[in-house]
């Protein structure tokens, strides 16, 4: 076997062990991680940051949270989900918050958790994380600032690490 193929086969099996953990996938119940609480016994609460729409079509965004119920297994995973797919009700529309990311051609493929650093993987067959810095900025910082929510969760990273380039 070759070092890279070693390499890589090491990456699989040590995010597997910890992918097997509460936030990523298991279904065997694990501890409520501090600061995340419960809704009921197979629920949720969890916040999913949205920017709100400004004039100034060049700036920064502002972001604000949006609270979701969701299932107790792959918690990560299916908050990313949300972000990516989630529409905004007909009050939170109201309030100026967008989706940027609902509609578009990115894809969700999973994540991997190590050391606090969460690595989340992506498709973009049509480059929707290109484009101008601010843009690019905008869409990623969203991305943190969800899943920075988590205690166990200190820094975020993407795989490939093209993405979110202006």
């Amino acid at each position: 076997m070759h070092a890279a193929s070693k390499s890589i086969l090491a990456v699989v099996l040590v995010g597997t062990s910890f992918a097997g953990g509460f936030l990523f996938g298991s279904s065997k119940r694990k501890p409520m991680p501090e600061g995340i609480l419960p809704i009921s016994g197979e629920g949720l609460m969890v916040h999913i940051f949205f920017p709100v729409r400004k004039s100034d079509p060049d700036g920064m965004d502002s972001l604000v949270a949006v609270e979701r119920v969701i299932p107790l297994t792959s918690v990560v995973d299916e908050v990313i989900e949300r972000l990516l797919t989630d529409s905004l009700t007909a009050t939170e529309r109201g309030r100026g918050l967008y989706n940027p990311f609902f509609g578009s051609p990115l894809i969700y493929k999973g994540s991997m958790m190590a050391h606090g650093t969460l690595r989340l993987a992506f498709e973009d067959p049509k480059y929707f994380t290109s484009g101008g810095s601010t843009k690019v900025s905008n869409l990623w910082r969203q991305i943190v600032r969800t899943s920075k929510q988590f205690p166990n969760v200190t820094n975020v990273q993407h795989d490939p690490e093209d993405l979110f380039q202006p």
